[in-house]
């Protein structure tokens, strides 16, 4: 069977390039049964190319994975040409289909959706096309009606999984120039999360929480991925890793392994589960950064989010982290729902007490999670189609704060260009300073 997994556009200003890994490990069950499996980017190709790539190839099968945003338009684009111009089934996937399948699946150009994590559930569709009825996870079209099998069966130990096809890729066209200019690549160390902040779609779509690859599958896909391109210097592990991990000591087993493959890195972690023993270790086993969510400099905010730190967890990790000379990188999220000018001139005051790597963003509405039903019920206007859902991104705000739309713009450039340049230059912190610019510039 041919089967063409496109790789929808999110290359937007402000962020790295797009790297398909939910479609590389979706793909590996496929193409080990002898299905016939390509992956086709619109971040690398024009969308026009992607159409007659489309057209020319004649697919049974065109699988598309898309965010709630900007995402979307790519996605909703490419599925309408499809319908018109091939014989083949659409079917979505990914994060946003997960959290709204009835509504997707409502649109003409759409025939399944996957809910969920897709690995087992699209080998299964694949192999049960003609009587999907027999298929757990999916939501689809049926002489006109709409049928459910939900939920799909979960994946629980993620070792059960094949190994990730990175020869489906060619590796050489998704490294990107990182801190320091390293070719760095993106690598999975593990799924979802154990928390559950109110605002994150994660409790939703990896409904069993957090889980690890183990040691040997980690050095598995990372030995496979060196040999299909020897000359990547540094991995980014947050680009999937929600969590590196609530366990420090197999952290410290991770960066072991990566300094034994002589490799720069960076994760993510939550303030509340770091020591210093384990930030000593990354130090010293060439971590290039710590990525943590702080979200807010409001105590009454973070303990509306549910996030479970505090802002004294906050300030002692950013504080030894810079003791010891180890980058770290704040995450903010503006315009949060109760939110006010208090509250921000908090976050702002934060930002500046802990000279790190600052990003902040806009808080954005994941369909089914706590905050979301909180907006629902206070007024918020669903939107009705999924081409509604293509202008939320997270460099815009949408007023759900008590703040003003002035304050927030300002805090949020504040936050990101000016406080930045001044602590970046001040810490004498060049090669972040050039690597944030060129991100913003697209160079």
């Amino acid at each position: 069977m041919k089967i063409l997994l496109i790789n929808p556009e999110t290359k937007f200003p402000g962020k790295v390039p797009s790297i398909p890994l939910g479609l590389l490990q979706v793909a590996a069950l496929p193409e080990k049964e002898g299905n016939d499996v390509e992956i086709l980017d619109c971040n690398k190709l024009p969308i026009d190319r992607v159409k007659k790539k489309i057209k020319k190839s004649d697919p049974d099968v065109i699988g598309l994975t898309g965010w709630t945003g900007k995402s979307l338009k790519s996605c909703v684009e490419i599925s309408k040409f499809s319908k018109e111009n091939t014989q083949a089934k659409v079917v979505w996937g990914g994060v946003h289909s997960s959290l709204l399948p009835y509504q997707v699946i409502r649109e003409d150009y759409v025939d399944f959706v996957v809910a969920g994590e897709g690995d087992l559930i699209f080998s299964d569709l694949i192999n049960n096309l003609k009587n999907p009825k027999r298929v757990k996870g999916i939501v689809f079209k049926d002489d006109g009606k709409i049928r459910s099998n939900l939920p799909g069966k979960p994946v629980k130990n993620l070792d059960s999984l094949s190994p990730i096809p990175w020869d489906i890729i060619d590796v050489k066209d998704y490294t990107f120039k990182w801190i320091g200019g390293f070719r760095t690549m993106a690598l999975p160390t593990s799924r979802g999360c154990p928390y559950d902040c109110n605002f994150c779609y994660n409790k939703v779509f990896y409904c069993e929480g957090w889980r690890p690859y183990s040691l040997k599958r980690v050095r598995e896909n990372l030995e496979n991925l060196l040999n299909s391109y020897p000359k990547i210097e540094a991995l980014k592990v947050d680009y999937e890793d929600n969590l590196i991990g609530s366990d420090p000591d197999r952290a410290i087993q991770l960066s072991r392994l990566f300094k034994g493959h002589d490799l720069r890195w960076g994760c993510q972690f939550r303030v509340s589960n770091v020591n210093k023993k384990m930030l000593k270790e990354f130090k010293k086993n060439d971590c290039e950064y710590i990525f943590f969510g702080v979200e807010s400099g409001s105590q009454r905010i973070l303990d509306f989010l549910n996030k479970r730190t505090s802002v004294k967890q906050i300030i002692d990790v950013f504080d030894f982290s810079n003791e010891i000379g180890l980058r770290s990188v704040a995450s903010f999220m503006l315009d949060i729902p109760t939110e006010t000018r208090k509250d921000l001139s908090q976050t702002a005051k934060l930002a500046r007490r802990l000279k790190s790597v600052l990003y902040a963003g806009f808080y954005q509405p994941y369909p089914e999670t706590s905050l979301y039903n909180f907006l629902v019920k206070n007024g918020f206007s669903e939107p009705k189609s999924t081409e509604d859902w293509i202008e939320f991104d997270f460099s815009r705000n949408h007023n759900f704060s008590g703040v003003s739309n002035t304050e927030l713009r300002f805090t949020y450039y504040y936050l990101n260009y000016i406080l930045n340049t001044q602590t970046l230059l001040q810490k004498g912190d060049y090669e972040m300073f050039v690597t944030l610019l060129k991100t913003v510039l697209r160079i």
